[in-house]
């Protein structure tokens, strides 16, 4: 079974395809190769990988949490989704030989990894019991900033747009038989908590 090596945001889900430089359009040619020639596969989607912008509570250009002021793009309520390294690999293991996945998409949301960035900034704020100073960017000067930002500072504002103001890792629903956690409940996992916790 192939397992192509994606694991980030379903790309026939994304609504940003106008802008994401073809990051999406070479993972579609992939897609489409594989099921015209028939190839046993399982796709599978975790969204974020915590090592990317979680460090640093989504706040570009930083390599650790704030702990003085933080910028919230658009409204802040939109959910992203991050799961850690080590466990995608856990859960891809469990699908190579599981019939329940052969030519499906696995999408992992786990409970407790799920966040806004205004709940992604509360959760930081009890850890290091301090209040933030808020920066609100809204949508109009997000795409603006993108429009002028140099790589890869772009690449990280179109995936924060594309996540936290789009909503293109939860817009839609997916059925519990096609979710990670769901599937292989047994499996331990990294919540974005526990994360943090390590960068307290």
């Amino acid at each position: 079974r192939f397992i192509p090596a994606e694991f980030g945001v379903d790309h026939t889900k994304v609504q940003i395809c106008d802008m994401d430089h073809g990051f999406y359009e070479k993972k579609a040619e992939i897609r489409r190769l594989i099921e015209s020639e028939d190839i046993p596969h399982t796709y599978i989607y975790c969204n974020f990988l915590m090592r990317y912008l979680l460090p640093s509570l989504v706040q570009p250009g930083l390599d650790a949490p704030p702990r003085d002021e933080v910028t919230i793009f658009g409204g802040g309520d939109t959910k992203g989704i991050f799961v850690e390294e080590g466990d995608v690999a856990k859960f891809t293991v469990c699908t190579i030989e599981d019939p329940r996945t052969l030519n499906m998409t696995l999408y992992l949301r786990p409970l407790g990894n799920i966040y806004s960035l205004n709940e992604l900034v509360s959760l930081w704020e009890t850890k290091i019991n301090k209040c933030l100073k808020k920066i609100h960017i809204t949508e109009e000067q997000l795409l603006k900033n993108i429009q002028n930002a140099p790589f890869p500072l772009k690449m990280d504002l179109i995936f924060i747009y594309s996540a936290f103001v789009k909503g293109d890792h939860t817009y839609f629903e997916i059925d519990s038989r096609s979710e990670g956690t769901q599937l292989y409940p047994d499996v331990k996992y990294t919540t974005v908590s526990e994360y943090l916790d390590t960068l307290v």
